[in-house]
C-alpha cells in the first residue's frame, strides 16, 4: 500500500473521501481551463553579488545531508567578499539563519580553519550546488565564478590494463593520456593538463579530488592488453630469441662461450650469459633473482652440470620450447647387383 497523501491547505493529511471532495471543489471545466489566464509574478532584481545558487539555496533552506557542502561553498565566497577577521563571522551568521537544523560551532569553526590555510574554489560540480547552478548568470556577478575558477569537464576514463596500465581521459573535450601516478596524485595531473591543454585545472581538496576519481572509475572501462605486453610476456619472448637466435651446442662445455645446450628434452644456459643477452636487448626489468622465478613459473629450475674434467657450473634450464622429435630415414632395401 502506498504511503503517500495528499494534503490540504495546512498541510494535515486528506482522507480519501476528503481528498474526493476536495477534488469536486477544485475542479475546473475544459472551456474555463482554455480561458484561464495566469499572471506571471514580479521577480525583484536581485542584489547578491555571489553564485546564484548559493541565492537559491539561502530562499529554499539548507537541510542535514547538504549543510557540510553548502557551508564550505559559501567560505569560498565569503572570503572573497569580505575582509580578513569578517569573512570568518559572515559564515557563522549564514550558518545560523539558513541550516536547518545549524551545524555545531566546532563543524563550522573546521570549515573555517581549512579556508584560512588555502584559497579553494567554488564546488559548483557538487550536489546540491550543481542542482541549481546557473553559470552563464555567475559568470558575470562580482564574486561568481571567474574564467580561473571554472571546473574543467573531465570525463570518458579508459584503463589499458597491464602492469604498467596507462589511462585515457577526455578534459574538456580532448583526449590525454596519463599513468596511474598522474591519475592518484593532483598535482601530477594538473602538471600533465597544464602540458597538454595549457590551462590549469581549479585545485580541488584532497578528498574531493579523490571523490572525483571515484566516480571516473564507477563508469571505467577496462581494456586488457595482451599478454606480449606485460613485463613478463616480454621475459618469455626475450628468453625464446636468446635460445633460437644463435647456435645450439653440440656440448655442454660450449655454454661457458654463452650458448645454449640441449639434451633430454631441455634448454640449459647460464643466467650471467641470459643476463648479458637482455643487456643487449635492453631489456632491465628482472633482478636475477626475478628471472629465477619465472624460468621456474615456465617449468625449468637449476642444476650443477659437469661441463669438464675440472669444471661444474650450476646451470638454469627449461623445456624446450621447439622441442623436434628426431625421424629416423625409411632408407630402402637396395639389392647390390655386381655383375663381376
Amino acid at each position: 500500500m502506498s504511503g503517500r497523501y495528499a494534503m490540504d491547505e495546512k498541510g494535515e493529511s486528506l482522507t480519501l473521501e476528503e481528498f474526493f471532495n476536495l477534488v469536486s471543489q477544485k475542479a475546473i471545466t475544459h472551456d474555463q481551463l482554455q480561458n484561464l489566464s495566469v499572471k506571471p509574478l514580479k521577480q525583484k532584481k536581485s542584489t547578491f553579488d555571489g553564485p546564484p545558487c548559493i541565492e537559491i539555496m539561502q530562499n529554499m533552506g539548507i537541510f542535514e545531508g547538504s549543510r557540510d557542502d553548502v557551508v564550505f561553498h559559501y567560505c569560498v565566497y565569503a572570503k572573497k567578499k569580505f575582509g580578513p577577521g569578517e569573512w570568518q563571522n559572515k559564515v557563522m551568521e549564514f550558518n545560523t539563519k539558513y541550516c536547518q537544523p545549524p551545524m555545531s560551532y566546532d563543524q563550522v569553526k573546521q570549515k573555517i580553519d581549512q579556508h584560512e590555510k588555502k584559497d579553494y574554489g567554488y564546488k559548483c560540480k557538487d550536489v546540491p550546488m550543481r542542482n541549481h547552478c546557473d553559470s552563464s548568470k555567475c559568470r558575470i556577478r562580482k564574486f561568481g565564478i571567474g574564467r580561473d575558477d571554472i571546473e574543467m569537464n573531465i570525463a570518458n576514463l579508459t584503463k589499458l590494463e597491464s602492469d604498467e596500465s596507462v589511462w585515457h581521459l577526455d578534459v574538456d573535450g580532448k583526449r590525454i593520456t596519463v599513468t596511474t601516478d598522474e591519475l592518484m596524485d593532483q598535482r601530477m595531473f594538473r602538471k600533465k593538463v597544464l602540458e597538454t591543454h595549457t590551462s590549469l585545472p581549479v585545485e580541488m581538496s584532497k578528498r574531493d579530488f579523490e571523490a572525483r576519481i571515484r566516480e571516473l572509475l564507477e563508469q571505467c572501462e577496462v581494456i586488457k592488453m595482451p599478454y606480449e605486453v606485460t613485463k613478463e610476456g616480454q621475459f618469455n619472448s626475450h628468453l625464446d630469441d636468446f635460445i633460437y637466435n644463435q647456435a645450439i651446442a653440440d656440448e655442454a662445455e660450449e655454454v661457458l662461450n654463452h650458448c645454449v645446450w640441449k639434451t633430454d628434452g631441455k634448454v640449459f644456459f647460464q643466467l650471467a650469459s641470459l643476463e648479458r643477452y637482455f643487456r643487449k636487448v635492453q631489456f632491465k626489468e628482472f633482478s636475477s633473482t626475478q628471472m629465477g622465478s619465472l624460468i621456474r613459473d615456465r617449468g625449468g629450475d637449476s642444476k650443477q652440470v659437469r661441463l669438464n674434467k675440472n669444471t661444474v657450473k650450476n646451470l638454469f634450464f627449461i623445456p624446450d620450447p621447439r622441442p623436434q622429435e628426431e625421424k629416423k630415414l625409411n632408407v630402402p632395401n637396395v639389392k647390390s647387383d655386381v655383375p663381376f
